[in-house]
C-alpha cells in the first residue's frame, strides 16, 4: 500500500513574519498531489515570548485574538490536520491559562488536538512521532533527530521534529527523521544569530509501510504577509 501525507510546522500565526500565503499554496498543492491528511508539528501561533522586543514583532497580542485569527484564516483544504503544541503555543498557555491550540481544534472540525510538545499517530499502520523540542539543534542540522532516534529503545517508523525552522532528513536505525522547516520568514532574532529559516512544507510518500520518500517543497518569503 502506498499513500501520501503533508507535514507543516512553525506557522507562527500572529507574527509579522508569518508566511500565510506560502502555507495556503502548500496545502492546496498537497491536496492536489493526493495527500490524505496533514500533520502539524507545533507552534501554530507566535505566542508571547519573553525575549526583549518580541512584542513589536507580532500583530496579534492576546490568546483570544490569535485563536480567532487561526479559526478564520488558517487554510481549510478539507483534509484532517493532527496537531501538537510548540513552545510558542505554550507561552500563551502560561499567560492565559488555557490551551489555544486545543481551542482552535474545538472550533475547527478539520483539526484534531494530539497533545503538548509530542504525540504518536498511526496512519495505515505506520507509526509517526510528532516532536517539538526546545533549545538549539546542535552543531549539525541532523543532530537532534539522530539523538532522539538513538536514545529511545522504542522507535517510530517516522520522526518529525519541529522548532528549528530548517529542513533536513536522515535515516538511522530504520527510522526516517525529518526536521520540518517552517512558515515564518527570518525574524530579527534569527538574523542576529545568523539563522536562515527554510520556508516550506514536506510531503511524505510511504510505500509498503516502511519505505519513505521525502520531498521538501520550498517557497520564497513575502514581506508583510499579514
Amino acid at each position: 500500500m502506498s499513500f501520501r501525507i503533508a507535514v507543516v510546522s512553525d506557522t507562527h500565526l500572529g507574527s509579522k513574519f508569518q508566511q500565510l500565503s506560502a502555507l495556503r499554496k502548500f496545502l492546496r498543492f498537497a491536496k492536489r498531489e493526493g495527500a490524505e491528511e496533514i500533520l502539524h508539528v507545533g507552534d501554530l501561533f507566535e505566542g508571547r515570548m519573553s525575549h526583549r522586543g518580541s512584542e513589536f514583532l507580532r500583530f496579534l497580542d492576546s490568546a483570544d485574538e490569535m485563536v480567532d485569527y487561526a479559526v478564520s484564516k488558517y487554510p481549510d483544504t478539507g483534509l484532517k490536520t493532527s496537531i501538537i503544541t510548540g513552545n510558542h503555543d505554550i507561552s500563551l498557555m502560561k499567560e492565559s491559562g488555557y490551551n489555544p491550540v486545543r481551542a482552535v481544534c474545538q472550533q475547527r472540525d478539520d483539526f484534531k488536538f494530539m497533545g503538548n510538545d509530542e504525540a504518536f499517530v498511526s496512519i495505515h499502520g505506520v507509526k509517526i512521532r510528532l516532536y517539538h523540542p526546545g533549545g538549539s539543534p546542535g552543531l549539525a542540522k541532523s543532530y537532534r533527530a539522530q539523538q532522539e532516534i538513538w536514545r529511545n529503545e522504542i522507535t517510530p517508523d517516522i520522526l518529525l521534529v519541529g522548532h528549528f525552522h530548517f529542513f533536513n532528513s536522515v535515516h538511522e536505525k530504520g527510522v526516517t527523521g525529518i526536521n520540518t522547516a517552517c512558515f515564518q520568514s527570518q525574524t530579527p532574532y534569527e538574523k542576529g544569530k545568523n539563522l536562515h529559516p527554510n520556508v516550506g512544507g514536506v510531503l511524505l510518500d510511504i510505500h509498503n509501510g516502511k519505505r519513505v520518500g521525502v520531498t521538501y517543497v520550498p517557497y520564497d518569503s513575502i514581506e508583510q504577509d499579514w
